[in-house]
């Protein structure tokens, strides 16, 4: 009976006297068990009728909204009715399996308690009803349930389970307050919750200059996240160095919510400030980054690092100060690990800005204290830290594992040009703003130039040629300066503006050739005696002459394309343009006489129509190119937020998103699909690592790399076979796996037996993916590469998650993106549309109230399913295979 503890929180199952509220589902405001020192429990009006209906119906289903109080509700009840009865506690929807309760020992009496019964009912269907009367049917069975939402209760199969249900009111009546009062002194207990002591109030969580900023917007006035920010700004011009004066805040785009809505969403993103101190205007600029993206990228990268590096020098007491002390620039691991937004995922990101790391040089340089040995014997803690220098990251300093992602992506590329020479591929680097990546892309071409057969490596940064004219035009001059540096460049260029030269132009050039052929023959017998014959000749050249130079001057202009002049004249003066462009780029490809790496970086800083200009350009007029015998490869890497390049086909042809009857895809994420070959994330550090990552990083001696636990992993994985290898790497602690995750992701992915090893597993799941040709060989190379950078984080995910993972990414972009953004969110399906979240985008709607039949496969599949917890492990928000201790 053991494996049954899969299904429940606790196993064996404890008495209801035993349990300890957290694991109850107490909201303790602990992060564990901590034993029953609960606040002080204000008796509710319902607590009589729900002890009734235990006693007489042995079962009761509470509905009320989130935040009402009734889990500690029902646990103090349970404790008074059956405080001697064993208690099966549920875990979450999708980790819970009504199959189990078939499977006890009907000996026994026991309580049955799940939370969100409606979640469960929309991941489990009616066979969950089925089993819940079933159970309730036996001796000595109870049933005690939450339902947070009433489409459930409308359910007819929930009719037929014949239980009472309970409604339990958000706030509290006079009879609960009165208690309230008798209980703390005063009734300002927060209405929905109603169980906990007061909270600070809200205006209190932040500092002056915020509410400040707050209380210039009248009432209840909607909003943007960008108009709080520019009026903190206006406020505090000095914050990130100044670097904020010259943004430019798109104030009339983006969400609309009352102030306090914005500061609401703040505090739950930077979390409840420690006592003594409060959120500042720093923090609430990084939070309301992350919550508006738009804002974000008009803040810029910079500003955003020297926000982060300015929050975490010092902290406000109560009220901000302008002028900072020497001593708050000293940066410590604690400071880090009480702020994880401030730490960024690569190692150049820990830095602060060049202004606050030269004040940091000149706090520490005086007062530099070595750690030492107290008297009692322990280590006193360091006070100030060496400076760590933004130094760019070379393949032999990579301690984040992404050396080890760009050589299996690298690997993934090369097999894909030995089977199919001559083609063109298009790779997808997705991350968001500093995430890392450009190292990548810097590692790509790092890695290729240590190959004994180097591919011609051609890098392009989008957002520099922005104003530089079409992109087709840059793309072209990028491409021409590569090959021309492996050519001999007068002769190259001489060729290429002989092919720039069509068939009208060579007749025109002919003609002016003969003109000039019919000028000069007649003068050829003409003696220069005299000054009258000097001027006969005169005469006929000088004309002959400028003509040929108006000629040669306009000639140039359509045969150089090296400005937007000569590009827009080539355009117009030609009848196909493209397909004379398109033949040309061809042939700028085939006098590289090998594969060329195409690198293009900071496309998600370019507007829209750049952005789809570019794509459109590099598929019509590089990729799709004739299948020539002896041609080389195209490989175009490009590094871009998928969220902002979607977003650019979406608003592009919004006109067009009617006729797309995809649940779950958009126009952009078509175009996504349609371009890219690959999609490769850009490794992260989860939040549980990020602090025990720097901390490490601080404390080491310059020069060393890796601890001896990571080196003797590397070690253990060097010979071992795939499989023994996946064994090996779990065994070992989360932050040993991250150093260690270059060797891990040979043996895993990159190694040839390993690549036959993935073919073979993930075989069963082909009945999964769309019927194509393509679709199995784009699963394979979008899993290992889904492998390699889970495994750079130190995460062990099962085969079986992330392969239906990787299926959910591929099928039903959408729906994947918004269950990584909330996980929780799993537990909407079969919900009613009215009871989707605003943020949901409307095409789920039909995926999230009647999926389809493939959806729930997928979801519910026998080597799933994709619960809360599993999505959060196959898109890097948790460590998987975390060994216990």
């Amino acid at each position: 009976m053991d494996e049954l503890g899969g299904s429940f929180k606790i196993w064996p199952p404890p008495r209801m006297q035993d349990v300890d509220p957290h694991d109850f589902g107490v909201m303790t405001g602990a992060a564990g068990p901590r034993g029953r020192d609960l606040n002080p429990y204000i008796p509710r009006d319902v607590d009589q009728v729900i002890q009734e209906c235990l006693r007489k119906d042995r079962a009761v289903v509470v509905a009320c909204e989130r935040g009402s109080g009734a889990t500690r509700t029902l646990y103090e009840v349970l404790n008074q009715v059956l405080p001697r009865e064993h208690v099966l506690i549920a875990r979450r929807p999708g980790e819970f399996d009504s199959a189990d309760l078939g499977r006890l020992d009907h000996s026994g009496s026991a309580v049955l308690w799940i939370d969100q019964l409606g979640a469960h009912y929309g991941v489990l269907g009616p066979r969950l009803l089925q089993a819940l009367a079933q159970w309730v049917r036996g001796e000595k069975r109870w049933l005690v349930a939450t339902v947070y939402d009433r489409d459930l209760l409308r359910d007819k199969e929930f009719a037929r389970l014949d239980v009472p249900v309970v409604e339990l009111p958000s706030g509290l009546s006079s009879a609960e307050r009165a208690a309230e009062r008798s209980l703390y002194g005063h009734d300002d207990v927060r209405e929905m919750i109603g169980l906990t002591p007061p909270e600070r109030p809200r205006s209190d969580l932040f500092s002056g200059s915020v509410r400040a900023a707050a209380g210039s917007f009248t009432g209840d006035t909607a909003i943007t996240a960008a108009a709080l920010a520019e009026r903190l700004v206006q406020s505090h011009p000095e914050y990130a160095g100044g670097l904020l004066r010259q943004v430019t805040f798109p104030v009339g785009k983006g969400e609309r919510r009352p102030v306090t809505g914005w500061l609401g969403a703040v505090r739950d993103r930077s979390g409840p400030p420690a006592e003594g101190e409060v959120i500042d205007g720093r923090q609430v600029l990084l939070a309301l980054a992350g919550l508006d993206p738009a804002l974000g990228r008009s803040m810029g990268d910079k500003a955003l690092s020297a926000l982060r590096a300015e929050s975490s020098s010092s902290k406000a007491p109560q009220e901000e100060s302008l002028a900072a002390s020497p001593e708050s620039f000293a940066v410590s691991p604690e400071s880090f690990a009480a702020s994880p937004e401030s730490l960024a995922t690569s190692q150049e990101s820990f830095a602060a800005s060049p202004e606050s790391l030269a004040a940091s040089h000149e706090s520490l340089s005086p007062q530099r204290e070595e750690s030492g040995t107290a008297p009692g014997g322990e280590r006193e803690q360091r006070k100030h830290v060496r400076l760590l220098v933004d130094d760019t990251v070379g393949t032999d300093g990579d301690e984040l594992g992404r050396i080890g992602v760009a050589r299996a992506l690298q690997t993934q590329l090369r097999s894909l040009v030995q089977e199919l020479p001559g083609r063109s591929f298009l790779v997808h680097i997705d991350g968001a703003w500093g995430t890392g990546k450009s190292t990548l892309l810097r590692f790509l071409r790092e890695l290729d130039a240590e190959d004994d057969d180097p591919w011609l490596v051609v890098e392009y940064d989008a957002w520099r040629q922005t104003r530089g004219g079409p992109p087709w035009l840059s793309l072209l001059q990028a491409l021409r300066r590569a090959v021309r540096a492996e050519r001999n460049g007068p002769l190259f260029a001489l060729r290429e503006r002989a092919r720039l030269i069509d068939a009208r132009q060579w007749l025109a050039a002919g003609l002016m050739a003969a003109v000039g052929v019919l000028v000069l023959v007649p003068l050829a017998g003409v003696s220069l005696t005299t000054w009258g014959d000097l001027a006969k000749l005169a005469g006929g050249l000088v004309p002959l002459l400028a003509a040929l130079w108006l000629f040669a001057k306009a000639a140039a202009r359509f045969v150089s394309l090296d400005s937007r002049r000569s590009a827009r004249q080539f355009v117009d003066t030609r009848a196909d343009p493209m397909e004379d462009l398109a033949v040309h780029f061809d042939w700028l490809l085939g006098q590289a006489r090998r594969p060329v790496l195409l690198l293009v970086d900071d496309l998600d800083r370019c507007p829209e129509p750049f952005v789809i200009e570019l794509l459109d350009a590099v598929q019509k007029l590089m990729r799709e190119r004739g299948r020539k015998e002896g041609a080389h490869a195209l490989i175009v890497v490009v590094a871009a937020d998928g969220r902002w390049v979607r977003s650019s086909y979406d608003d592009a042809y919004q006109a067009q998103s009617a006729a797309i009857g995809q649940p779950g895809t958009t126009v952009g994420s078509l175009f996504l699909e349609k371009l890219f070959q690959i999609s490769v994330p850009v490794p992260r550090l989860s939040e549980e690592l990020k602090s025990q990552y720097l901390t490490d990083l601080l404390a080491r001696q310059p020069g060393k790399k890796r601890t001896a636990g990571a080196t003797e992993l590397t070690e253990r994985l060097k010979n071992a076979t795939p499989a023994k290898a996946l064994e090996i790497y779990a065994e070992a602690e989360p932050i040993e796996r991250v150093q260690a995750a270059d060797m891990a992701i040979e043996r895993l992915v990159t190694a040839k037996d390993a690549a036959r090893e993935t073919r073979h597993v993930l075989e069963p799941y082909a009945p999964l993916l769309p019927p194509t040709p393509r679709a199995m060989k784009r699963f394979v190379m979008a899993y290992s590469m889904l492998r390699a950078v889970r495994t750079a984080e130190g995460s062990v995910v099962g085969v079986g998650p992330l392969a239906l993972w990787t299926v959910l990414q591929t099928r039903w972009p959408l729906l994947a993106e918004y269950l990584q953004a909330t996980p929780e969110s799993v537990g909407l399906f079969h919900v009613g549309a009215d009871r989707l979240p605003p943020s949901a985008p409307a095409g789920l709607a039909p995926l999230f109230t009647d999926p389809p039949p493939e959806l729930r496969l997928v979801m519910n599949h026998p080597a799933g399913p994709l619960n809360e917890s599993a999505i959060r492990e196959c898109s890097g928000q948790a460590i998987a295979g975390r060994r216990e201790a």
